[in-house]
């Protein structure tokens, strides 16, 4: 009746439902004392919001903590810690402390945790892991804390991380973490139902402090938990439950540097604030950070329980460089004032860099190859290990073939110009450059390594299979850029939406320019066509609603305000009778034309 299973259950309902019952009262209190925050030009909410929310979450966890301590034994030292960063930010919610304040408050809690013998990877990093784990802890506090800048995102986030650590935990069957983890969703879960879009109350810094805190120790403490792991999912673990974080804190801070701001300022610049400046709504925005961040979780509770670690390198490879597209996507979307716009955008050109910042100019002048050839050596290797699984040889062996490998891939690949190449544009003349460049690296390779390593039996379908893997993957990351960035594109979410008359090569042109152009914000959402016989087919995602006697129907059925005719066969005054009825509906009609002129 009392086992461990059915206890975390049980406590982690105890705790969401103590913090269902104890936010609103917080709400409540805030009103009353006046901690309501009012709306700022470097904030997102727009009507004044109570804070405090983290009191809720603090005192829901730590009161059931302290409840299941008579089944489960957690030191005091480690709860003392957690009440140190809850303190903390809850003296700065009233009184503002200086960041000095919080970053020797968050030092002498992580002490805390080093002292009770929680080091970020363990024995394997040796006396290194004594600084890492300070910035660790340091580093996830804080990003949690710049995390929250919209409604539900800190606490949702916080919410997933702290159950996929809590599954892991089970997995591994250490029933203390689990409980930690599964008490701390199910408080953080209780406020994000009024934390949600529209929020009633934020958590302020005494709940992201203590959240990033708390999460922070969470991941070390199921990381000192593998040892009989692989060395690889313990170094990526904590990594990779923390993507989110890392992410929007290093994107704000790259471009802040970029664009000439101050990182410690606050803004609008987050990951969130982009995809919504991009045309996404607020709640859809939240949504895919929390699929992302769910994504990466449900990977490590794969990776943790799944003992042969030849998989880590290619699964983690992909969800990687898919995580970097969408952190390069939105680095592109434009979120500062025009002089900061034009200062970041002539710096990552790598121009008008302030003196002294020459390594700094070298990266963004060529920082496409360098992502390129970053992303081309994860999938090179991937590939290699997957065909030594595959193969049955020990990849282990020598790491220079390795190393041969990449070398002659890398270079056969700069020669057929693959990195001057733009990726959005990816096209079938790439496919045959790709392959043709492709094939005579793996047929080189095939001769260097019977000439080179003439101990190692290397059979001729290994470099097949290597080949056709290697193609597949760097080829197909190329196309998931492109389609990566353009099914992004298509989630925005404009009130001005388009009809387009017309379904021949004009329309099809002028859809997929509306759904990646900044400068119109239109979305289409319909065709219409003289020809009858397209009626109901889709042409790039976009149904033939009907003809053009059918226009007005077409539009109230989607809810269309703007008709743009794509079709140059079509008069002017052929369309006046659609003009005036289109008029009588507050329809505006539009033309689009793309001709060749002579000069």
């Amino acid at each position: 009746m009392n086992s461990p299973i059915t206890l975390i259950i049980l406590f982690s309902l105890l705790s969401l439902v103590y913090s269902l019952i104890t936010t609103p009262l917080v709400i409540k209190l805030a009103k009353i004392r006046g901690w309501v925050v009012a709306p700022r030009p470097d904030r997102w909410h727009t009507k004044p919001t109570a804070l405090m929310g983290g009191i809720a979450i603090y005192f829901s966890f730590i009161s059931i903590v302290a409840a299941s301590s008579i089944y489960f034994k957690f030191d005091l030292l480690i709860v003392l810690a957690f009440t140190i960063m809850f303190v903390t930010g809850l003296i700065d919610d009233l009184k503002e402390l200086k960041p000095i304040y919080k970053l020797i408050a968050q030092v002498i809690a992580t002490f805390i945790l080093i002292y009770k013998g929680y080091i970020f990877g363990n024995a394997i990093l040796g006396w290194i892991g004594v600084p890492i784990t300070f910035l660790w802890v340091i580093g996830i506090t804080n990003a949690i804390n710049l995390l929250d800048n919209m409604d539900g995102l800190s606490a949702g986030i916080s919410t997933i991380i702290a159950l996929i650590i809590g599954s892991i935990s089970v997995i591994d069957g250490d029933m203390q973490t689990a409980l930690l983890s599964f008490v701390l969703a199910g408080a953080t879960l209780g406020f994000l139902r009024y934390n949600f879009n529209p929020a009633k109350i934020f958590m302020g810094d005494s709940g992201s402090l203590f959240l990033g805190f708390v999460l922070s120790f969470l991941a070390l403490s199921v990381q000192k938990n593998l040892n009989d792991t692989s060395i690889y999912i313990v170094m990526i673990l904590p990594l990779a439950l923390m993507v989110i974080p890392i992410l929007d804190t290093s994107l704000v801070t790259i471009k802040r540097l970029i664009s000439g701001r101050k990182i410690y300022m606050g803004g609008k610049d987050h990951t969130s604030h982009r995809l919504v400046a991009m045309g996404l709504s607020e709640r859809k925005a939240v949504l895919l950070l929390y699929a992302i961040g769910l994504l990466w979780g449900i990977t490590t509770v794969f990776l943790s329980s799944f003992k042969d670690s030849t998989l880590y390198l290619p699964i983690v490879s992909i969800l990687l460089i898919a995580t970097a597209f969408f952190g390069l996507f939105l680095s592109n979307v434009k979120v500062y004032n025009e002089s900061e716009e034009k200062i970041a955008y002539l710096r990552s050109r790598g121009q008008n860099v302030d003196k002294g910042g020459l390594l700094l100019r070298l990266l963004l002048m060529n920082k496409k190859i360098i992502f390129g050839v970053s992303f081309d050596i994860l999938i090179i290797s991937a590939s290699f290990y997957v065909t030594a699984k595959v193969t049955g040889m020990d990849a282990s062996a020598n790491y220079t073939i390795l190393a041969l490998f990449i070398l002659i891939k890398i270079l056969s690949f700069f020669i057929a110009n693959s990195y001057r190449k733009t990726w959005r544009y990816i096209s079938f003349s790439d496919l045959n450059s790709n392959f043709i460049s492709g094939f005579i690296a793996s047929v080189l390779l095939f001769v260097l390594t019977i000439i080179l390593f003439t101990d190692i039996d290397m059979p001729a379908y290994f470099f097949l299979i290597d080949f056709l893997l290697s193609f597949s993957g760097i080829f197909s990351m190329r196309v998931l850029f492109k389609y990566f960035r353009e099914t992004l594109l298509r989630f925005r979410t404009y009130s001005d939406k388009v009809v387009i008359y017309g379904a021949g090569e004009l329309g099809h042109m002028l859809s997929k320019q509306l759904f990646i152009s900044d400068k119109y914000r239109f979305k289409p959402v319909a065709f219409i066509d003289d020809d009858e016989t397209m009626k109901n087919t889709i042409i790039n995602g976009i149904e033939i609603l009907g003809t053009p006697d059918e226009v007005v129907d077409v539009c109230r059925m989607a809810n269309a305000n703007i008709v743009i005719v794509a079709s140059s066969l079509i008069k002017d005054e052929n369309l006046q009778e659609m003009k005036l009825a289109l008029q009588k509906n507050n329809i505006r009609l539009l033309r689009f034309e793309a001709r060749m002129l002579e000069i």
